[in-house]
């Protein structure tokens, strides 16, 4: 494998940013037939410099500007192949300096001299360290200079790499889903896709800049659905938060005039999303078993009684429902599994709920861990996989 010094120098030929792009919904790959990036962004044309430091020395690129997106923006990155590479991913972020920066430019057996820089972008550091990778819970987690950095040949081990960090490798056919943080206005974000096929030494990359502004600057064109703001044609989801809204399982949040995809949601909210989903039948009992349902005027009463009744949930424990609990990805799996009159119980229940809802198809295109917190575009996802 090549050392990361080698495609540095490729960095001016491998620029994605050329020519004047409109706010869309983005799917653009150097090479389609390797991974597909997916997000809403508006290009911004502005002439910057980048200086990426390593070791004290700095290597510049031009950009003629980059790509604003809205706080919460999604990504998904989806590996295409069928062969035995995978797909990895890190962001380096930039912050505009205020102070002069002194720095080797270039390489010092190369003639470099030292530069004063100053007011340009420039990375968080003088090392590697400034360089995050994403996790196996869909997270961020830095690469630290005890490990390996991607200048390393055991970077693109992946057992070194699932080893080590943790990382998330995309094997053939797996998408993830993840945000970038955010780390104020003034940050620009690099953000790296990687595929690389250790069988037969393959690797293609490309990389994006990615910044933060305000949610008016950054209005994509695609349509937006079912009358919220934050649901776009181009979204996974969007089929199913317009059939959501039609048949009255939610109607949004705050105003209504968002859906909130990201939002967490709770157990009493996601059973009354099925429950609606189901045409809201009346429970058989008037009393609830819960000791944490106890009032029948609650949104959420007669949902959790149905539910009860069906064997679709038998609580939390000591005669608790949990109505607060954020709900996970194997519990909504777990309530779609039984309403469908399959078994989901015991110590293997959260697993036989996955296995169930994998075998179905609700879970296409979805990338999770079990045990993690279900998102309202998920849940509502999945419900209309199941029932739409």
């Amino acid at each position: 494998m090549k050392a990361c010094t080698r495609f540095l120098s490729a960095l001016l030929a491998a620029a994605l940013l050329a020519g004047a792009v409109p706010a869309q919904a983005m799917e653009k790959s150097l090479w389609p037939d390797y991974y597909s990036i997916e997000s809403e962004y508006t290009k911004v044309e502005q002439d910057v410099a980048f200086y990426y430091s390593m070791n004290d020395r700095v290597t510049t690129y031009e950009s003629d500007g980059y790509y604003a997106i809205a706080s919460g923006t999604p990504f998904t990155v989806t590996n295409l192949r069928d062969d035995a590479g995978y797909v990895f991913i890190y962001y380096v972020p930039y912050t505009m300096q205020e102070d002069s920066l002194l720095l080797w430019t270039d390489h010092l057996e190369e003639g470099g001299v030292q530069r004063d820089f100053k007011g340009e972008y420039v990375s968080y550091n003088d090392g590697w360290t400034n360089q995050y990778y994403i996790n196996s819970d869909g997270g961020w987690s830095p690469m630290t200079g005890g490990t390996a950095s991607v200048d390393s040949e055991a970077f693109y081990d992946p057992e070194f790499y699932v080893e080590q960090f943790s990382g998330l490798l995309l094997s053939a056919g797996e998408s993830v889903t993840f945000t970038l943080p955010e780390d104020g206005t003034d940050t620009v974000y690099l953000l790296w896709v990687w595929y690389r096929n250790p069988e037969t030494d393959d690797y293609v990359w490309q990389y994006s800049e990615f910044k933060y502004e305000d949610a008016a600057a950054t209005e994509p064109s695609s349509p937006t659905v079912a009358g919220f703001s934050d649901v776009y044609e181009s979204d996974y989801y969007a089929e199913a938060v317009a059939w959501a809204k039609e048949g009255g399982v939610t109607s949004g949040t705050g105003d209504g005039a968002t859906f909130s995809p990201a939002a967490t949601v709770t157990r009493a909210e996601a059973v009354t999303f099925l429950w609606r989903a189901a045409g809201s039948p009346e429970p058989a009992e008037a009393v609830s078993p819960f000791s944490d349902v106890a009032d029948p005027g609650a949104y959420y009463y007669d949902a959790v009684l149905w539910a009860a009744e069906t064997g679709i949930t038998g609580g939390v424990g000591g005669g608790r429902f949990g109505l607060t609990s954020t709900l996970s990805y194997d519990q909504i799996l777990a309530f779609l599994c039984r309403a469908a009159g399959e078994s989901a119980a015991g110590s293997d229940w959260s697993a036989a709920a996955v296995s169930w809802a994998a075998e179905n198809g609700l879970t296409d295109g979805l990338t999770f861990t079990a045990g993690d917190s279900c998102p309202r575009a998920d849940v509502v996802y999945c419900l209309w996989k199941q029932l739409a």
